[in-house]
């Protein structure tokens, strides 16, 4: 079986296309819970999806260890990121859990491969 696109991520490529024709990269709101139970918004920037696959669903950025969000997220993986697509005037919100890759935080990351027979 082949891993499919989710739902929004043709919608997300495409308005990503307009929007990055004008600009070399496009920052989105990323929103976590803090140790502390309260919400927390942080602008980051996209760096593209997982292994530049878009059938992977997966969008990546980054952060430095010594940040309070990283340690967040460590202790609660749950998001939800905002994009605003400027050009089209929409917005785009996603909702899910972090996955964290480092040096030394390998996570479980599962593919379906198709069978060749």
């Amino acid at each position: 079986m082949f891993q499919m696109m989710a739902p929004w991520t043709p919608s997300f490529c495409s308005a990503l296309s307009t929007e990055l024709e004008s600009k070399p990269f496009l920052e989105f709101t990323f929103c976590n819970v803090g140790r502390n139970g309260m919400p927390h918004a942080r602008v980051v920037a996209y760096r593209g999806f997982l292994f530049n696959d878009k059938k992977t669903n997966v969008i990546i950025f980054g952060t430095d260890k010594r940040s309070a969000k990283y340690k967040d997220l460590c202790h609660n993986p749950r998001f939800e990121a905002c994009f605003y697509f400027e050009k089209l005037r929409i917005q785009l919100r996603l909702s899910g859990f972090v996955k964290i890759i480092g040096e030394d935080l390998h996570p479980n990351l599962t593919f379906n491969i198709p069978n060749t027979n």
